[in-house]
């Protein structure tokens, strides 16, 4: 039988001394979800967060994780292709129409960005108007690296995901620039302390339906480092358009 991801992970993650659970920190949880380890497309940040506040560890704020509950992971990671990261510099240069325009960041631009469906109508509206020769839109040098000044300011989960995976089979290093990102932190949860978690059975992990079914969106406030810190570098995710 061939070893599941979760499987080869956990023989190969950090463990406490007493070699029965994984640490997770906060920072943990951030990179798996923004670097494209999480099926963000229908997992929000809040319930991957919520996921682990059953497991926290009272005197040290981490995560602590045994084996059954880790491989409850496998219900939120993503498990589908990695394509190439899209290269701007690729795009055909000439006139395009608005359709085609259009066609273009959809299909392209669309899934190596995390942008509001609003934010991106805005800036191929800007495009356009920038760059129109009479009925047409021309993409030339100029258009292009404005394309991609737009896309290393707006990083996908799955962008990101593709540069690191791109960059550990050829071999180059990522732009530290390009994987960087906004820690969703702990403010927006100071509203939402009331947690279904507490009508959760006793074992949370009696089996997966009951373990899963508490999720909510809420993530408790930020604990203190571990020294022993999970390294799941190993990550794969589905491409995605824009979130609304």
């Amino acid at each position: 039988m061939t070893e599941s991801l979760m499987e080869y992970l956990w023989d190969h993650v950090n463990k406490d001394v007493s070699g029965e659970s994984v640490f997770f920190n906060d920072n943990d949880i951030e990179f798996l979800w923004h670097c494209g380890f999480i099926d963000t497309l229908n997992v929000p940040f809040a319930q991957w967060a919520a996921f682990f506040v059953p497991y926290k560890d009272s005197d040290t704020g981490a995560y602590l994780l045994d084996r059954t509950n880790f491989m409850l992971i496998e219900d939120l990671r993503y498990k589908g292709p990695i394509k190439e990261p899209f290269d701007f510099k690729r795009i055909n240069e000439g006139f395009y129409t608005d359709q085609g325009l259009d066609e273009l960041f959809e299909l392209g631009v669309a899934p190596s960005v995390e942008a509001t469906t609003d934010e991106l109508k805005q800036f191929v509206a800007t495009l356009k108007k920038d760059f129109r020769e009479n009925k047409m839109i021309r993409v030339d040098k100029a258009c292009k690296e404005r394309i991609g000044q737009w896309m290393d300011e707006h990083p996908s989960p799955l962008r990101r995901l593709e540069l690191i995976m791109d960059a550990g089979k050829t071999g180059k290093q990522v732009n530290p620039e390009l994987i960087k990102f906004t820690p969703k932190g702990a403010d927006p949860v100071a509203a939402m302390q009331v947690s279904v978690f507490s009508m959760r059975p006793g074992s949370v992990a009696q089996t997966k339906k009951e373990a899963l079914k508490g999720i909510t969106q809420t993530k408790e406030k930020k604990g203190a480092d571990t020294k022993d810190t999970v390294s799941l570098k190993s990550i794969r995710r589905n491409p995605k358009g824009t979130r609304s």
